[in-house]
């Protein structure tokens, strides 16, 4: 993963926050946000900049770097974590909005199921988790199946799902979930 942060050719890392991300934010009252697999940053300033409290987690090195560099550029607040988005035990709780935008669908499923464990504790009450993957039934290894959403859903309420495609190449999946 480092490498392609160095390779400077990124294609998951755009400039401008996803729309979905912008309209569920701009309906929910500010408050304590936390993107998992932040990258460098693009959501946390999104959110930074509304208002929002936000802590971005990120295990590259280069892509929480640059995540840290662009909060202090834009003189904006937010906290940074270089680590893994499963080894969050030392993160308070008490976030209303969780990001996680192409993270969870790369991990094998016993992290999969300890990323779950941290949601359920990290989460308000009627707080939101808003997810993006790659949906792929052919290859559980990497995506998001099924049985993932499943399991998520016993955990979450399933507000909306939008089925759609990864740039023209593979199928995709936004799911929207909020905590009982």
């Amino acid at each position: 993963m480092e490498e392609i942060y160095e390779s400077g050719s990124i294609p998951w890392d755009q400039t401008d926050p996803p729309p979905e991300v912008i309209a569920l934010a701009a309906n929910l009252p500010v408050g304590r946000a936390l993107d998992l697999g932040c990258g460098s940053g693009t959501n946390v300033l999104n959110l930074a900049r509304a208002g929002w409290q936000v802590t971005g987690v990120d295990f590259a090195i280069k892509a929480a770097a640059r995540a840290r560099y662009r909060l202090k550029q834009a003189r904006l607040a937010g906290e940074i974590l270089q680590r893994d988005v499963t080894d969050l035990a030392d993160l308070n709780s008490g976030y209303n909005l969780v990001l996680d935008i192409g993270c969870y669908h790369s991990l094998p499923l016993d992290k999969k199921v300890r990323y779950e464990a941290n949601l359920d504790r990290l989460l308000v009450k009627q707080g939101w988790f808003l997810l993006y993957g790659i949906h792929n039934e052919t290859n559980p290894s990497f995506g998001l199946t099924e049985e993932d959403i499943n399991r998520l859903s016993d955990l979450l309420e399933l507000k909306s799902r939008q089925n759609g495609d990864d740039r023209g190449l593979r199928r995709s999946v936004w799911l929207k979930f909020q905590k009982d």
